[in-house]
């Protein structure tokens, strides 16, 4: 990711974390591991995986009061809470104004410490733009597929992470 900010900064830790061991253990296909969930857990929890100094995000889905995922590493999981959105910059345009043409250049930073992107949408007056993804660049660009209307509207961009956050930006735009 491209941000410096540490994960667990923007993560609340349930519980105590689970040690795996031995952590160098090879699995040639992966095992299901099931982590149990604190009957008062709140909304937007995941399992995260000790990675260096910091924690990565795990695909986990709930099933029976657990989180369960499959993994082919052992090592330090713990089940955290991600109750932060994603962020959305806009870099081109970068503010509200006019544009030069029917079809500009439109590119979006959006990034997720924590749980990673899930999904995200751009809408120019209520009509879905068609935007490429790309998650080593944390970046949206429009694929100009089509002329914009001639008039002012607004760019709405909405991103949601893995935990289920929500996070949605706009800027006004006049087109020629």
């Amino acid at each position: 990711m491209g941000s410096e900010m540490c994960i667990r900064d923007r993560l609340n830790a349930i519980g105590q974390a689970h040690v795996l061991w031995p952590k160098q253990t090879p699995f040639r296909s992966p095992i299901e591991v099931s982590f149990p969930l604190p009957e008062d857990a709140p909304e937007h929890v995941a399992v995260f995986r000790k990675k260096g100094k910091d924690w990565k995000w795990v695909e986990s889905k709930k099933r029976d009061g657990a989180l369960v995922i499959e993994t082919k590493k052992l090592g330090t999981y713990q089940i955290m809470q991600d109750t932060q959105g994603p962020s959305i910059a806009f870099k081109y345009p970068a503010q509200s104004g006019t544009v030069s043409s029917n079809t500009p250049n439109i590119q979006i930073r959006i990034e997720d410490i924590g749980s990673t992107i899930k999904n995200w949408s751009a809408h120019f007056d209520n009509e879905w733009l068609l935007m490429a993804y790309d998650p080593e660049e944390d970046e949206l660009t429009w694929e100009r597929d089509k002329a914009l209307p001639s008039g002012t509207g607004e760019l709405v961009v909405r991103v949601e992470d893995e935990a289920g956050n929500v996070n949605t930006k706009q800027v006004t735009l006049t087109i020629p």
